[in-house]
């Protein structure tokens, strides 16, 4: 475990240290299991719990509820492209992981009426939103990008952080 001078944030030191208790429950299922178990999503840090509308400015949008350990802060779809592409530009050769597709203004209309399917949609976005945050905080230079830190913490204004320098002066 690093000291808390190499973290860059509270949050960074949070994350790294939950993947640090994943890393030794795997270990340990590993050895009772065999070496290739490993359950599917057993062991992810980061967990999506509920997704729920809510209205701002008089528009309605799908707010989706991140929990790590004690920590959980709600953001919207645009909020996790936002992240993804300001990481493909801070880091443009990686491999950003992909987050799912956002419906077009026809298929929104068309599942306005079919609730049934909206859920199912909304149910598959929150385990593909899930597994991407998961691959970020899993990832050895991703991990410790401080907008990741920044998304993920309670009380910071999504907008803010995207006007900030170390976003504005992106490529």
């Amino acid at each position: 475990m690093a000291e808390f001078g190499d973290y860059c944030c509270a949050i960074d030191r949070h994350v790294h240290e939950l993947l640090d208790d994943a890393n030794a429950q795997r270990h340990e299922h590993n050895g009772e299991q065999g070496r290739d178990y490993e359950p599917p999503q057993a062991y992810y840090v980061v967990h999506i719990g509920e997704a729920e509308k809510l209205s701002e400015n008089g528009s309605s949008f799908i707010a989706y509820s991140i929990q790590f350990g004690e920590c959980e802060v709600k953001r919207r779809y645009s909020e996790f492209e936002s992240l993804r592409m300001c990481l493909c530009r801070l880091y443009p050769t990686f491999i950003v992981p992909p987050i799912p597709e956002k419906h077009s203004l026809t298929q929104y209309a068309v599942l306005q009426k079919r609730a049934k399917e909206d859920q199912y949609i909304i149910e598959r976005r929150k385990r593909m939103l899930e597994h991407f945050l998961n691959h970020l905080v899993e990832h050895p230079i991703l991990s410790s990008e401080h907008i990741l830190h920044r998304f993920l913490e309670s009380g910071v204004s999504w907008t803010e952080v995207l006007h900030s320098p170390i976003v504005t002066g992106l490529p």
